[in-house]
């Protein structure tokens, strides 16, 4: 719940931005679709919801993108990278 605070009183992001953030060796990106007390919900581009705890984000190194566009960028380059491993 402190993370809660911590996120809402910073606020370095907000519901409907595009991040991303490692998870482990993956990269994981979406548009936030929710903030509630304990969780960040957000959306990936195939579908897919992450739900990150904010006190697990809070730890992360997090990516906000400054446009829809420039988060495309991203995800495609993303996509590339997965076709040549």
């Amino acid at each position: 719940i402190f993370a809660s605070f911590i996120l809402f009183f910073t606020s370095p992001f907000k519901t409907g931005e595009y991040i991303s953030f490692k998870e482990g060796s993956e990269d994981m990106f979406g548009k936030i679709h929710d903030m509630t007390l304990v969780y960040i919900f957000i959306n990936q581009e195939d579908g897919g919801l992450i739900c990150i705890p904010n006190n697990v984000i809070l730890q992360k190194t997090v990516i906000k993108y400054a446009s829809k566009e420039m988060f495309e960028l991203k995800s495609t380059k993303q996509k590339e990278s997965d076709v040549r491993k």
